[in-house]
């Protein structure tokens, strides 16, 4: 396990040295909320691609650096929110997230170990991520309410619509990797929330606020979504979860920018 942590620690500085520091905005501390939000799904679908190959280094490097950006991002969101006056919610997040970060590490040192994860620890993880997210869109509406971050209907679609897919997508790697099946009866289906997004990119394409330029990118995303949305339904007999995730995370990309696009919109 040195390997991993000596890895990860090594990320973290490369990272580190190039973080520019924007100034804490409510506008753009709620955009950053929203897309940490995005980086815990992120770092929860490498953790399920690397468990599914342990001996993939390449998987592995991938979730050490999700995992570097997950938690940079948490440090950078929780101290906008203190900055402007809502560090009270740090607590939760802060809580939420060392815990997740030791189920993870205890994971990890399980996988080196045996080549397979306990089911147990892995539950554990998954419900401090969901609790994590919960806290930072929690954090996002704050901002939007007493904060004072002017943030358009469009772009909070787009940003709300990321988050689904990226959902969807841990999901999904997570049910056609697993080994030993984790109860996640009360969490949304991943065709439950295929269908939320589906639905939520009609609506936002339908609206008179998206230009013909932005409307494109609308149906870019339509379109793959369109050619994953069957193994996203149909999760028990299709497994295809590297091609899923590629595509789930080009359409989250584009959403991202799509957001930033809007925020000008009145």
């Amino acid at each position: 396990m040195a390997f991993v942590r000596g890895t990860f620690f090594a990320v973290m500085a490369m990272v580190a040295s190039n973080v520019v520091l924007a100034e804490a905005t409510p506008a753009a501390a709620w955009h950053d909320t929203y897309k940490c939000a995005l980086r815990q799904h992120e770092m929860l679908t490498d953790y399920h691609l690397h468990a599914s190959d342990p001996k993939d280094r390449g998987l592995l490097s991938s979730l050490l650096k999700s995992r570097q950006a997950a938690s940079g991002c948490l440090s950078s969101v929780t101290d906008a929110l203190g900055k402007l006056g809502l560090g009270r919610l740090n607590g939760e997040l802060n809580t939420e997230q060392q815990k997740l970060s030791r189920a993870l590490t205890s994971s990890l040192d399980t996988i080196a170990a045996k080549g397979v994860p306990e089911n147990a620890v892995v539950a554990e993880m998954v419900q401090h991520q969901i609790a994590l997210v919960a806290g930072l869109t929690g954090a996002a509406a704050e901002l939007q309410g007493t904060g004072g971050a002017k943030i358009s209907p469009e772009s909070r679609q787009a940003r709300e619509l990321a988050l689904v897919m990226e959902y969807a997508n841990q999901r999904y790697i997570e049910r056609t990797t697993q080994i030993y099946p984790r109860d996640d009866s009360a969490e949304p289906t991943i065709d439950e929330l295929a269908s939320r997004f589906g639905k939520g990119l009609v609506a936002l394409r339908a609206s008179k606020k998206i230009n013909d330029a932005q409307r494109k990118k609308l149906d870019s995303v339509q379109t793959r979504f369109r050619f994953i949305s069957s193994s996203l339904a149909n999760y028990n007999d299709k497994t295809v979860p590297f091609t899923v995730n590629r595509h789930a995370h080009s359409m989250v990309d584009t959403l991202g920018e799509l957001a930033q696009e809007l925020e000008s919109v009145k």
